[in-house]
C-alpha cells in the first residue's frame, strides 16, 4: 500500500488573495495504476470549500476554473479526470440544490522539465521575457482535450515551462484569456511580490503536499498561521 495526499486549494474572496486549503489522506493499493488514481474524497472536499466560500461571500461561484496538478496525460488519466469533474458537479448540486449548474474549466498542469525555451537569436545574453506562452507545434492526439499551451512566467536565458491542457471548458474562454488568467495567477501571493512559475493554487497545493509527505507538519502549520 501507499499513502496518497490530496490538497484542494480554493480562492474564497473576490480579489484572488485569500485561499482555503483542505487536506485528505488516503491509502491506495500498489497494484492500482498511477493513471487510475483519482482524488477519492474530492466531492466532500469541494462541498466544504463551496460552503466556506458561500459563508464568506453570500453565494457560491457559478464560473469555476480548476487547475489540476497532474502527470503524463493519456486516455486512462483523462477518464480519471472526467470522474473528478463529475464529483465537482455533484458537490455543486449538493450545496446549491441543483438550481444553477456551474460552468467548469478543468486544466491539467504539469511541469515539463524536459522541455526548454531558448532565445535562438541570442542564446548567450538575451533573456526570454516572463509570461512567454506558446502553443504546441502539433495538435493534441487525444479527442478528450482540444487545447493546450506551454507557459513560463519567469524571465531567464532558458526556462523549463509548465504545460497546461484543457480537458473541459464550459466557460468558453478564448486561448488568449485563459493564458492571461493563468499568467496573472502566478503573481497573487500574499507574503511578498515574488512571482512563481505556476498559478498560486497549484503552488500552494504542491507545497503543502510536499511538506506533509516529508513530515514537516509543524513547520507547515506555522507558515499557514503566519499567512
Amino acid at each position: 500500500t501507499r499513502t496518497i495526499i490530496s490538497v484542494l486549494t480554493g480562492n474564497i474572496d473576490l480579489n484572488f488573495l485569500t485561499y482555503y486549503i483542505l487536506i485528505d489522506k488516503s491509502i491506495k493499493e500498489d497494484e492500482i495504476p498511477e493513471e487510475n488514481i483519482k482524488i477519492s474524497n474530492l466531492k466532500e472536499m469541494t462541498c466544504e470549500l463551496f460552503k466556506y466560500y458561500k459563508e464568506k461571500t453570500g453565494f457560491i461561484p457559478k464560473f469555476i476554473v480548476y487547475y489540476r496538478s497532474g502527470s503524463n496525460l493519456n486516455d486512462q488519466k483523462l477518464n480519471t479526470h472526467r470522474q473528478e469533474i463529475q464529483m465537482i458537479k455533484k458537490a455543486y448540486k449538493e450545496v446549491n440544490g441543483g438550481f444553477i449548474k456551474p460552468s467548469i474549466t478543468f486544466i491539467v498542469v504539469t511541469h515539463e522539465i524536459e522541455t526548454i525555451f531558448y532565445n535562438l537569436k541570442d542564446v548567450e545574453n538575451k533573456k526570454l521575457p516572463g509570461g512567454l506562452a506558446t502553443e504546441p507545434l502539433f495538435p493534441a492526439n487525444y479527442e478528450s482535450y482540444s487545447r493546450e499551451f506551454y507557459m513560463s512566467s519567469i524571465e531567464g536565458i532558458e526556462c523549463r515551462p509548465y504545460r497546461f491542457r484543457i480537458v473541459i471548458d464550459e466557460n468558453y474562454f478564448s486561448q488568449e484569456k485563459i493564458i492571461n488568467l493563468t499568467f496573472k495567477l502566478c503573481f497573487v501571493f500574499l507574503k511578498d511580490a515574488t512571482k512563481f512559475e505556476c498559478p498560486c493554487p497549484v503552488f500552494y497545493s504542491n507545497y503543502i503536499a510536499e511538506k506533509i509527505m516529508n513530515g514537516n507538519l509543524k513547520e507547515m502549520e506555522k507558515e499557514l498561521n503566519e499567512g
